[in-house]
């Protein structure tokens, strides 16, 4: 479940946080369209993605960045972070590149951490630090389990003292774009030794997390947000969708423009040029649809 879309019911996240979200409405629908650019794959009578501009670009991106990449830790210790962070690395950009930024959480593992990644429409920004970096923010993780949903509300605020504090809370619903009603986090055995609230000792000076932002000035609020790496061709490919499920609609309604070219047999008129075709005809036939 995205937080965009739950900010639109009326008990919201930002209800069970108790914290307004700084994110600009602007920017909430943005991101809302970045992620739907990226992950449409269905036609409709106005779109048709059959080009997957947006999955082309990311694609392209982290295959490059990645080419040549190669860590390795000094001790074994060092090489099981790394291999850890190996398997989620193109996740981790690749959902960076779609919404500007993510972040890459660690979990520990005993004596060792795994990691998770949290995708920006997953995301709220309750306050900055005077370089715009996010210092209190809330993330959602969701579970599906028998024929239960589970959503757990993680928020992490980092004091002035640079002391990170940790605060976790559980739901259960029936239906996956519900939030639902509080349960003990031990209702879910994944959660079952977080605490609800905890806080270090030492300053971290951050969340705790490593944040991946892509080095793009915000083109749509002018915000200290990360925006999407095809943020500014937005308009263009949605033209381009608009413009293939056109294309669609003149073939299906078998318009004059579009109509296929007429049988010829060697008569008249096929020796001194052969048989004619629209241009429109000609172009369209040669791509591959």
């Amino acid at each position: 479940m995205s937080i965009w879309n739950a900010l639109n019911s009326a008990y919201s996240f930002e209800d069970a946080f108790g914290v307004k979200d700084c994110t600009s409405q602007a920017m909430r629908e943005t991101v809302r369209e970045w992620f739907r650019l990226y992950y449409q794959r269905e036609a409709t009578e106005e779109s048709d993605p059959c080009q997957q501009i947006a999955y082309t670009i990311v694609h392209k991106l982290t295959k490059t960045s990645f080419g040549e990449y190669k860590a390795v830790g000094n001790d074994e210790f060092a090489q099981q972070v790394l291999d850890a962070l190996d398997t989620v690395r193109k996740k981790a950009m690749q959902l960076a590149l779609v919404g500007g930024e993510s972040w890459l959480k660690p979990v520990p593992t005993g004596d060792s951490f795994s990691f998770s990644v949290v995708s920006r429409n997953n995301v709220l920004i309750f306050g900055r630090d005077a370089q715009g970096v996010p210092m209190d923010i809330g993330a959602v993780e969701q579970t599906a389990e028998g024929r239960q949903w589970y959503t757990l509300l993680e928020r992490r605020t980092v004091d002035r003292s640079g002391k990170l504090t940790i605060r976790n809370r559980l739901y259960c619903s029936e239906l996956s774009d519900t939030l639902g009603r509080p349960v003990p986090l031990a209702s879910l055995a994944r959660y079952e030794f977080l605490p609800e609230e905890y806080t270090f000792q030492e300053p971290l000076g951050g969340l705790g997390m490593a944040r991946l932002v892509t080095p793009l000035e915000n083109c749509v609020d002018g915000s200290q947000d990360g925006v999407s790496v095809y943020a500014p061709a937005v308009g263009l490919i949605r033209n381009i969708d608009r413009n293939e499920a056109l294309l669609n609609g003149e073939f299906e309604r078998g318009s004059p423009g579009l109509s296929p070219p007429p049988t010829c047999s060697a008569g008249a008129g096929t020796a001194a040029g052969g048989c004619r075709t629209s241009s429109l005809w000609a172009s369209t036939t040669t791509r591959n649809r």
